[in-house]
């Protein structure tokens, strides 16, 4: 089985042979894992009994505190034995099936509980490292969740309508790496890992009190080898939703990329027994990143070969399916405040993409318009400085109040914006710089300054295919093409090209050398 590889220096050092020749006792693998639960803001109790090299844990409970107050989530866990190998490792063990349980209670609204049954087959687990700085080699031939029970309380049940759960999700060959590292103001989590295979089946079924009609979803997917490797690292203190520019400004941060080779997905809906939406999916090798730090966020991705296929028969006279052949997409902007601009990024690119024959017959039987695959393109780049931070949620709400924006805004490059599909294409590329000391000569936006040029390609083509669907009329066509005239020069055959500028001290903004503004 491939195994992805992404490690830090400090994940490096953690693998070194001089880390194994430490030694750990269960207390202190028990220690650690418990101190990893504090960073998210949750408690760990349980009742403990050593009995020669074993320590075995009974009744093993998490509680965590809602966001904002609003009430407690409790995970129980069962049971988890640790035993002293006598080499300064510690082994993981616990019975092979046993019940977890996930609740919440929000004082005044109720709560609910839903009940797991965990199977696991030729689990290994090994612990490793020194006191508050543990290392965990694993290596599970079979991990199996399934939803055994769900129900509400208080408020909440009287509220809600008649409901069942039922599903079970599986991975298979599941091997990797994770340590708990204790350092000081930080907690840090390093860890990679890949699993063979795996997929999950899941059933939700509700029923209307008053109608008595079923509502049913029912979605299965199948999950080829995937992995993934990266760090976290966390204040030790604890974080908190209201309190993340601080934590970040405290070197929380994230570091995560993974991988899959594939999946398939399906969904079924009914209502009374009829289906509403059926919907397939597939998509071949992805991969992706994510990276969170007081520098900003990135997220990143790219999948090849992905396909969706769905019906709504009672709104869609047709089936509707699309294909790409490659996706990807990149997103990065800075969170914080600070006093000099950062870059933001917004990138994707698809190619291959097509529609259905089905589709496409809905409004070009007589194939009018040009069926090539569709491509589009994206790559925009803007400085901004936040004036908030983004992610303190009351700074957020006063903006919303006071109707100021979020960050000033200093300039934006467009490398490439294009798109071409049915016979015609489109593409734009240019770059302004922004007054923020300027909000009167563009009404209340900083003044843009700066150049752009947008090219376009197949448009009388697409025009006249457009009227022979009776899509478009003759007189609207012809406004088009009069206006392309006047703002555009001709390029090549059946092309246009246009300058458009825009003068930030007088506002002036011209496009084909024509004045607009």
């Amino acid at each position: 089985m491939l195994r992805f590889r992404f490690l830090t220096g400090t994940a490096a050092c953690a693998l070194l042979p001089a880390a194994a020749l430490a030694d750990v006792t269960p207390e202190d693998v028990w220690d650690n894992l418990t101190a990893s639960v504090a960073p998210l803001g949750g408690e760990t109790t349980a009742e403990t009994a050593r009995d020669g090299d074993v320590l075995t844990l009974h009744d093993i409970e998490m509680r965590f505190g809602l966001p904002m107050g609003l009430g407690e989530a409790t995970l129980s866990l069962g049971t988890l034995t640790l035993t002293d190998n006598g080499d300064g490792t510690v082994a993981l063990g616990g019975p092979n099936e046993q019940d977890w349980r996930l609740g919440v209670d929000i004082p005044g609204a109720g709560g609910g509980t839903v009940t797991m049954t965990l199977r696991v087959e030729d689990y290994t687990t090994t612990a490793s490292g020194d006191p508050g700085d543990v290392t965990y080699d694993y290596d599970i031939g079979r991990y199996a969740v399934t939803f055994a029970d769900a129900s509400l309380h208080g408020q909440a049940a009287e509220e809600a309508p008649e409901f069942s759960i039922d599903g079970t999700m599986t991975m298979n060959d599941l091997s990797g790496q994770y340590t708990l590292r204790e350092a000081g103001e930080l907690f840090t989590i390093v860890s990679e890992g890949a699993i063979g295979s795996g997929g999950f089946d899941f059933a939700f079924e509700t029923t209307d009190p008053d109608s008595g009609e079923t509502v049913a979803v029912d979605q299965t997917a199948a999950l080829r080898e995937m992995g993934g490797a990266g760090e976290v690292a966390l204040p030790a203190g604890g974080v908190t939703l209201t309190a993340l520019a601080e934590a970040l400004r405290d070197g929380m941060a994230l570091e995560y990329e993974f991988y899959s080779d594939g999946q398939e997905n399906e969904q079924v809906i009914t209502a009374g027994g009829t289906v509403v939406t059926r919907q397939t999916d597939s998509v071949g090798r992805n991969q992706g990143s994510v990276h969170l730090a007081a520098d900003g966020i990135r997220v990143a991705g790219s999948a090849v070969d992905y396909d969706l296929a769905m019906e709504q028969p009672g709104a869609m006279p047709v089936p509707l399916s699309v294909a790409f052949d490659t996706v990807e997409a990149e997103f990065a902007m800075p969170l914080l405040t600070s006093e000099e601009p950062s870059t933001a990024v917004l990138r994707g690119a698809a190619t291959g993409v097509t529609l259905g024959e089905a589709l496409w017959s809905l409004f070009d039987p007589q194939q009018e318009l040009p069926r090539d695959p569709a491509t589009l393109s994206v790559d925009v780049t803007a400085g901004l400085r936040p004036t908030v931070d983004l992610v303190d949620i009351e700074a957020l709400q006063g903006l919303e109040a006071t109707g100021a924006a979020p960050f000033d805004l200093y300039d934006v490059t467009v490398a490439e914006l294009s798109v071409s599909a049915a016979g015609a294409s489109a593409a734009a590329e240019g770059a302004f710089t922004f007054d923020n000391d300027d909000l009167e000569t563009f009404d209340g936006i900083p003044a843009p300054d700066g150049s752009a040029t947008l090219r376009l390609s197949g448009v009388n083509g697409l025009l006249d295919a457009l009227v022979a669907l009776h899509l478009l009329s003759e007189d609207d066509a012809m406004g088009t093409r009069m206006m392309l005239g006047g703002f555009a020069q001709p390029d090549g055959e059946d092309g246009y090209v246009s300058d458009i500028v825009v003068d930030g001290e007088t506002g002036r903004v011209t496009a084909g050398g024509q004045r607009i503004r």
